[in-house]
């Protein structure tokens, strides 16, 4: 990443977003984040997943948020989803204990109904809910948005996905 983050001309590295899914998601990497974050004129945000099924405290969390604390999600098109039928966003930050992680890391939780077929854990299918967490630095902005911008990561993932099968790995 660091040789990644060399390469991007210097006048456009001052302002910084790194994305990644839940593999990212080590105090290792949030760590030297955190770190590039501090250097003089730079500014470092990012949005990591964080894995739902690793133990139980993101569970606990989810199962104490009240039904009403969910916010709308929103759509590839920017419109609101409702939070209580379709897909929802909730923070957990205070809910589950991130002290081991770097100072103001957030952690932010979507919730939508699956497609007809989804595979879902156990947990999943106890409420008919599939979830996703992410972990950000970012302190301002809806949750709403900011589970957008994380999802926008997905599309890299699948332009690379299509690229290898149309011949990019030959």
């Amino acid at each position: 990443l660091g040789e990644a983050i060399a390469q991007v001309p210097a006048s456009y590295r001052r302002r910084l977003l790194i994305r990644a899914d839940s593999a990212g998601a080590t105090h290792q990497l949030l760590d030297w984040l955190t770190g590039q974050g501090q250097i003089r004129g730079r500014t470092v945000d990012y949005s990591i997943g964080f894995p739902v099924h690793k133990g139980i405290a993101v569970h606990d969390a989810i199962h104490a948020v009240p039904e009403s604390a969910w916010q709308a999600a929103l759509d590839a098109d920017g419109e609101p989803r409702d939070p209580h039928t379709e897909a929802g966003v909730v923070e957990l930050t205070g809910l589950v204990d991130l002290s081991r992680w770097p100072v103001g890391v957030r952690l932010v939780v979507r919730r939508e109904k699956p497609h007809p077929g989804a595979g879902l854990t156990l947990f999943e299918q106890a409420d008919g809910w599939r979830y996703q967490a992410f972990v950000t630095n970012t302190t301002t902005g809806a949750l709403g948005f900011l589970v957008a911008r994380h999802r926008a990561h997905a599309r890299v993932e699948d332009r690379i996905r299509i690229a290898k099968d149309a011949g990019l790995g030959r």
